[in-house]
């Protein structure tokens, strides 16, 4: 059955660090690890066998023991991790929802699309597409540091590379927005200082 042969090989990825977010996602931090563990394991397998001077009985045991207390973990973190993705690809949910936060940004309906991306945020954090529709609401509505929180939040994900003029643009209309609300208290502030000042003359004279 191709689902039980993909279901098989997703749990395969697990026996190695790093390879199932390689295999299954494309993550560059996933090929980091796996090829750090490679190397690691390779260097004391090869000081094990052939170059067996370089550390002593105690260390070689000690490396040994770290390295297998590492690797077990790796692997439940990344059974876990494999079946939290499982769900998300069967029950698609988030992509199901961005049409519909879509078409409450396009009728203004900041809150409805806030709530929308913080449900397709639980179920992936890393997800840009909700991250930066998410950023532009709170912009709208007057909240410009939690835009900016989450924009420079964006900016770490690997995926929002190629959001990557977006989000140039988007900081941009939010660095506007605060400029615009600074002039308009400046005004404000001209504006009510001769109001204050009026009653005082008043009153000396």
């Amino acid at each position: 059955m191709p689902g039980a042969d993909a279901n098989r090989m997703r749990l395969a990825t697990c026996l190695w660090p790093g390879l199932p977010q390689l295999w299954l996602r494309g993550s560059w931090a996933g090929l980091g690890v796996a090829v750090g563990f490679t190397a690691t394991f390779n260097l004391l397998l090869l000081t094990t066998v052939v170059w067996t001077e370089w550390l002593g009985a105690t260390w070689l045991t000690a490396a040994w023991m770290a390295t297998a207390v590492i690797w077990s973990g790796s692997g439940l973190v990344s059974a876990r991790w494999c079946a939290k993705q499982r769900a998300f690809d069967e029950v698609g949910a988030p992509q199901d929802l961005f049409p519909r936060a879509l078409g409450e940004y396009l009728r203004g309906n900041w809150y409805e699309v806030e709530t929308l991306c913080h449900q397709m945020l639980r179920a992936e954090a890393r997800d840009v597409d909700a991250q930066l529709l998410l950023a532009s609401t709170l912009r709208h509505a007057g909240r410009r540091d939690e835009a900016g929180l989450r924009l420079d939040e964006l900016g770490r994900f690997e995926a929002a590379t190629k959001w990557k003029l977006e989000i140039e643009h988007e900081m941009a209309r939010l660095a506007e927005a605060a400029d615009q609300a600074a002039t308009t208290d400046e005004q404000v502030g001209a504006q009510q200082g001769p109001k204050q000042l009026a009653p005082k003359l008043l009153g000396a004279a």
